[in-house]
Parts: C-alpha cells; structure tokens; sequence
C-alpha cells in the first residue's frame, strides 16, 4: 500500500516543541494566523488555538475567482463556531499587478502579506502563521531544483523567517511545516470538517500545481514512494549546514565591508580582502549584499551572481555593470560597490589626493583645487576679546583650521602622510601619535588612509582636514595673528 495512505498520528508534545524550539512562540503568545479555509490553514488555526495561543485568523480575497468571497465568508462563520477573532482583507490584484509589472503569483503574495503583517501589527502579535507543511516544502524544494537553486533555495521554507519589507519585529512562522498534507486531511474528516476547495490548484498552467499534480506522483509511483519525506530531510540537512556557513561568512562580511562607507542605499567592500576570500565565500558575501539592499527579492540567479563576480575580480579601475532587482555593481579604485540602481556615490566627503608623492604648496590667497575640494588659507590679525569666537569657530567646523601663526614653519604644503609618521592632535598635551593609530581611532576607512591629504609645515602636520587641528600649534589668548585654512567642498 502507498503510504501516502498511512498518516502518522498527531503528535501533540511534538507540535509544541517545534513551535518552542523552531517557531519561537509558546503558547498564550498572540498569533495572527492566515486563514484561506483550506484543509492546512483550518489544522493550522484548530490546533494553535486549542493548545492555548491567542489566535486571531485572517483571511484575504485576492478577487482572482469568483468563490473567493464565498470563502472568505466560511473562515468567517468557522471562526465564529471556534470563538477566534476574524479580520478580513480584500485587494483587486489583478490590477495591483498590471500597475507594477508584477505576474500575478508575485502581486497576490505580495499584497497578502501586507494585509497579513499590518494585521499582526494592530492586534500586537508575536508571529504570522501561515499553513505550508511538508508536501508544500517536497514542492518549493522540487521547484528550486529544477530552476538551478544554489542551496539557499534547496534549503526551501524554514519554520521561522523575518521579511523586513514588511515587518522589521513581527517573524512569519510555519508551525506545520513537517506534518504531511495526508495527515492533515485525516484529520478534517475525523473531525468532520469540509474545507473549500481552491479550483485553480487543478489548473496545471501553474509551474507548482503541475509538479504536484503530475511529477511528484510519478516520481512516487515509478521511484520512490518516499520522496516527499526524503526530500523534506534533505532540506533540513541543507538548513543546517547552511546556519553554520552563515556563521562563518558572517565573520567574513566584517573583514570586508567598510560600515561607514555603506549604508541603506550601497554595501561598499573592501577589494582586495574580498578577493582574497574562497569564491563561495565571495558569492555568499554578494548574494547577502544584494538581499540587504532589496529585501522583497525572491532570488539572485547563479548566472547573475557569476557575471557580478566576475566584474568585481576583473573590472577596469572605474567601471559598472547593472545587477538583478534594480541593483548595480561598482568598482572605484579599491573600492567594490554594490548600490541600488538611483543612487548616488559621494565619496567627495574622503578628499584624495592623486598619488601618494603628491606635495602641493599652500599659500595666502591662492586657492588649490583637490577633486571637488578647494583648500585657502590665509592670515588674519586677532582681534582684541576675539579669542573665544575664534576658539568656537575652530571646533564647529571640521573643515576649518585656525592656528598660532607665529608657531607655524613656512613653508606649508598639502601633501600624503609619510610612513610612520606621527602627530599631536589637540587634546593629548602635546604628546604624538602614530597617524596609523589616529586613522584607527577616527574610523577612516582604510583604503583612504594612504591618499587622504595633511596640511603640513617643514616639520610637522599641523591639520588633518575634517578631524583635527595639531596641539603645538593651537591658538591661546596671546595669539596675535592667526593662519585660517579652510576646506571647501565644491556644489
């Protein structure tokens, strides 16, 4: 006998330590429960509220069919019988689609969501439950298989997971995910209960409902009558090992993105430590930019991410290339980009110079220009009760140097810092510091460092534009005349 004829019992002890242990919640938590009235979403609902959650169910009408009101109405007076709250959502998605160029899987799952996790959000839930168990994992799998999946996606659904598009604190849970499609039916006709129908899962134009309807029972017939099970173990091995590669590629993503370079908008990377990284590791580290940058994206492809990989280890010194979900790659000299498809890259804010021999003179009333940055100086006399304003001045504006001209030795130059060198900033009480060390200490990131311009006199640097100013050189009360550097940033 087939033993899809054979439904395991339900186990209740094991239902609540899978939902402790792999869904996070216990119960008495509050859990808005997505509710189509289908045999797994009515399991679903029964089994959490009986096991003492505060369940509310929520059902959507994506007004795809004709029967979806009609079905909206059974979870209704279902959940009136149960004694469980009932919210209802309504979208016209067909349109919702036509408008963002979405197929209509993509709009319908999209829109439900939304409604979903703004439910949670109002009635302050702890998680989204939602009814995919195992013969629906065999499914996504089977699909990831056959469209060239690398292993995140034969991994298929885990028991929890965040989608911050729509909620950043609220996680969706899958409480059935190992409990058989065969059980769960089962148990509605014990229980005598007559769960609707979805007639578009009979429609085999669907890529999922042909591999349910026809492949899956061909490989049970002909292959093994075991692989829905087997291939649900195997995406639990895969999730596993998956857990402890991210561990590890978590430690890499700290060597090679520079946080303060990156934001919302961009990942920026260091090239030459992201090369130096195993190509899965690179791959990984790519795929984890690009799903941080657009986190309502289903999937980057295996073409999509060799192609962006093989334009970061060969790029031209400035060069970009498009990526998948609206999303570019970049290199800027040692710098590997990764930025949504509008955005602008100012790293004018980082004034460099064009190499590191560079020694350009600085004098009174002659600007220099550095990029999009314009250096002046020039001297001005102190005037009498001036010294506090000028003190203000000095320490509101970074890009602002004021100091004692008579303790500077002409002749001053922008120029790189040397190796090795040191300097005094003000604070310290005139003792000096490796350069290194205060690049450290002001998170300037470091392929900066070795073009990042100092004003200096014949001995000594006296001003790091946009951090600090030297201490030997520093203005007091008996300061008659002061130099005044300024840096401009261009508009």
């Amino acid at each position: 006998m087939n033993s899809r004829m054979k439904p395991e019992p339900f186990d209740r002890t094991r239902f609540l330590e899978f939902l402790e242990k792999e869904c996070g919640i216990l119960p008495g938590d509050a859990v808005l429960v997505g509710v189509s009235g289908g045999a797994d979403s009515l399991f679903l609902l029964w089994h959490l509220h009986e096991n003492g959650f505060r369940t509310t169910a929520a059902t959507f009408n994506h007004q795809l069919r004709p029967s979806a009101a009609d079905e909206a109405e059974f979870v209704r007076r279902t959940c009136i019988e149960w004694s469980v709250p009932f919210l209802g959502g309504t979208q016209d998605v067909m349109s919702y689609a036509r408008q963002r160029n979405l197929s209509t899987e993509e709009a319908a799952r999209e829109c439900r969501y939304r409604f979903l996790f703004a439910a949670a959000e109002k009635i302050g839930a702890a998680a989204v439950a939602t009814g995919h168990h195992a013969d629906d994992q065999a499914e996504t799998v089977l699909m990831h298989f056959i469209r060239g999946s690398g292993p995140d996606g034969l991994a298929g659904m885990r028991p929890r997971t965040f989608f911050p598009q729509w909620s950043k604190t609220i996680p969706l849970v899958r409480p059935i995910l190992p409990i058989s499609r065969t059980e769960i039916e089962s148990w509605c006709r014990e229980k005598g209960l007559q769960p609707v129908s979805d007639e578009s899962n009979m429609d085999n134009n669907y890529f999922r409902n042909r591999l349910r309807n026809r492949l899956i029972p061909l490989l049970e017939a002909e292959y093994n009558p075991q692989i829905r099970k087997n291939i649900n173990k195997t995406a639990r091995v895969i999730q596993t090992d998956l857990d402890w590669i991210d561990d590890l590629i978590n430690q890499s993503w700290e060597k090679v993105v520079l946080p303060d370079l990156s934001d919302e908008s961009r990942i920026v990377l260091n090239r030459s430590l992201f090369l130096e990284l195993h190509p899965a590791e690179q791959a990984r580290i790519l795929r984890k930019a690009a799903f941080g940058l657009r986190r309502d994206a289903r999937d980057f492809g295996f073409d999509a991410v060799e192609s962006g990989l093989a334009f970061f280890r060969n790029a031209k010194r400035v060069d970009q290339i498009s990526f998948p979900e609206k999303l570019k790659l970049l290199r800027e000299n040692e710098l590997l980009i990764i930025a949504c498809e509008n955005t602008l890259l100012n790293f004018e804010k980082y004034p460099q110079l064009e190499n590191e021999d560079a020694v350009i003179p600085l004098q009174e009333g002659q600007p220099v220009h550095i990029g999009s940055w314009v250096f002046n100086a020039e001297r001005r006399i102190v005037q009498q009760g001036a010294f506090s304003d000028l003190l203000r001045l000095s320490k509101e504006d970074p890009y602002c140097c004021l100091m004692d001209s008579e303790k500077v030795l002409p002749p001053i130059t922008i120029r790189c810092a040397k190796k090795g060198e040191r300097f005094a900033p003000i604070g310290m009480n005139g003792k000096s510091q490796k350069l290194s060390d205060f690049w450290i200490n002001r998170k300037l990131p470091r392929q900066l460092r070795s073009l990042y311009p100092v004003i200096a006199d014949r001995e000594r640097i006296l001003w790091i534009p946009g951090f600090q100013s030297a201490d030997p050189c520093k203005i007091t009360p008996e300061t008659v005349e002061v130099l005044y550097i300024q840096a401009v940033l261009a508009e």
